[in-house]
């Protein structure tokens, strides 16, 4: 079995060592309580968006897509079990898509979503999935860099997209 993506670092105040794996049942409070939680410190979204990306992703919902077999979820597990991250993506026709990239705010900016999309691009390869995609608001300069760096493109941008928010679209080939 291969061994699971660990990131150490120590540029922050202090050290922090953290496992990509897959999520788990017994995760889903802990990754509702991450995903409420950068919901209620976005700058980026709207109001509107806020709300139905909370209902998208309450613990009913997140049940049901840890039981899903076209739904992938992996978190980045501190030492004391806390989830400092997540991503969840879903395949459909040979393309995986991204939904979601979260990160705690005290560990952004430390590689982590480097790790996570490296880690997407293994899983992608893995499932013989040919393309992976995604789209992040406009205004989101910090994913649009990171997926950039990863080796995605932007093939697309959409004015008024969702809830009225521009956003761009990006994809990659595996």
């Amino acid at each position: 079995m291969p061994r699971e993506p660990r990131l150490r670092r120590g540029k922050m105040s202090q050290d922090f060592d953290l496992v990509i794996r897959p999520a788990r049942t017994s995760d889903a409070v802990l990754i509702h309580a991450l995903i409420k939680s950068s919901l209620e410190s976005s700058t980026v979204l709207n109001k509107e968006a806020k709300k139905d990306l909370a209902r998208k992703f309450d613990l009913s919902a997140l049940h049901d897509l840890l039981a899903k077999d076209d739904s992938i979820i992996l978190v980045a597990v501190g030492a004391n079990e806390s989830i400092n991250a997540t991503v969840l993506m879903s395949i459909e026709g040979g393309m995986m898509h991204l939904s979601q990239l979260v990160v705690r705010e005290n560990y952004r900016r430390q590689g982590i979503g480097s790790l996570f999309i490296r880690e997407v691009l293994k899983i992608a390869k893995q499932l013989a999935v040919h393309r992976v995609t995604g789209y992040t608001r406009s205004n989101d300069i910090g994913a649009q860099v990171l997926a950039s760096r990863e080796g995605f493109a932007i093939c697309g941008h959409c004015p008024n997209f969702w809830y009225l928010q521009d956003y761009v679209l990006w994809s990659r080939s595996v």
